[in-house]
């Protein structure tokens, strides 16, 4: 007997195909929790009153000048949700967002069914946003994690029973971190933290009790080629390993990912993948902390006074922004630097990466 082969769908088909569907249908899943991942980069204006699905296209700020690929792709998959049936009664509420040239932090809360799901975005392009994810080479909690703990602590009731944590990118770290670090009595309404593809700690946060505690609630995604979630990732726990669309940072984009049926296409991670994180992983216990933040703060404090807004300005005006970059690690040994610059090549392909040489066509307007 010939088994069927079962449909690879990317996440907007996903979305399409599971948009009539209620909850008693198909009950939530973990691409569904992926979607409220990739929401949180939606350009969103401070609103005060929750919100609905449907009433929430008045507050995107078409004007955001950090709007970046994945903010354009999760307009689009949004406009699919908005009104369907599965998505449209979906109530947002509790958005805050911060930045400024001490952070970037954005979360919200979203109310799907009977789960309350705290949702914190990843990098949204900015250069502090980017000097954030470096942070954690020598510094925990940042400032930033230290907003998500606040936030989880601050917007979980009693009566919650069903609380899901998560984030893609720098949004998973900080809903580890938050896992790690809230009270007892807030961590026993918490159902779950999902991590996509988010960096990262230092070992001694993996060896806390905080973490320990988070194992049993933990779930971790990361694409094959993963590059972002191998930062200070530490071992395969809770891990699973899903296949995508593109090569290396194009798999950090969720939207490329994979799905069949309800659940991710899984894979394994590649080797030289593997190879990089445990590299990654010894130099954040070898590297000189002190040297290294003295130099990355100076680039970043650079990149921050500098008429750029963002990395994709550093891909239009590529000679000069490199001038600035080296001019400010001539602290660093050569190690070190040889892994920063090595770093900000990874930085200017993400930026520099043309969305018309993807299978869809064109750019994706807001």
């Amino acid at each position: 007997m010939r088994i069927k082969k079962k449909t690879t769908l990317t996440i907007e088909e996903y979305v399409k195909t599971y948009q009539d569907k209620s909850l008693s249908d198909a009950p939530i899943n973990e691409v569904d929790y992926l979607l409220f991942a990739l929401l949180t980069y939606l350009p969103l204006k401070p609103f005060v009153n929750p919100k609905t699905m449907t009433k929430l296209k008045p507050f995107i700020d078409k004007e955001d000048k950090c709007i970046g690929k994945i903010a354009k792709r999760a307009y689009q998959i949004f406009t699919i949700m908005e009104h369907s049936k599965r998505f449209g009664h979906i109530i947002v509420s509790d958005y805050v967002l911060k930045r400024d040239n001490q952070c970037q932090f954005k979360a919200m809360t979203f109310h799907f069914g009977k789960e309350k799901i705290i949702a914190y975005e990843g990098t949204d392009g900015s250069f502090i946003g980017w000097l954030e994810n470096i942070r954690l080479l020598f510094q925990y909690p940042n400032y930033t994690q230290e907003l998500a703990i606040s936030y989880l602590e601050n917007h979980v009731k009693e009566e919650d029973q069903d609380v899901v944590v998560l984030g893609h990118s720098k949004g998973g770290n900080l809903a580890l971190a938050a896992g790690m670090e809230v009270k007892d009595d807030i961590y026993q309404h918490i159902k779950g933290v999902y991590n996509f593809d988010g960096p990262g700690f230092r070992k001694e946060q993996y060896e806390s009790d905080g973490y320990q505690r988070l194992l049993e609630k933990l779930h971790n995604y990361y694409p094959e080629e993963s590059l972002i979630g191998m930062l200070l990732a530490n071992s395969n726990t809770n891990t699973k390993i899903v296949k995508s669309y593109g090569r290396e940072i194009d798999q950090h984009r969720i939207y490329n990912w994979k799905v069949e049926e309800d659940h991710f296409r899984l894979g394994s991670l590649k080797a030289n993948h593997e190879q990089l994180k445990k590299n990654i992983y010894q130099l954040s216990k070898d590297i000189d902390k002190e040297k290294t933040k003295k130099a990355i703060e100076a680039l970043f404090g650079a990149l921050m006074n500098s008429p750029l807004h963002n990395l994709h300005d550093i891909s239009l005006k590529k000679s000069a922004d490199i001038m600035v970059i080296i001019s400010n690690l001539k602290d660093l040994d050569k190690e070190n630097k040889r892994l920063v610059l090595d770093f900000f090549k990874k930085l200017y392909k993400y930026a520099s990466y043309n969305p018309k040489k993807e299978k869809k066509k064109g750019q994706i307007k807001i």
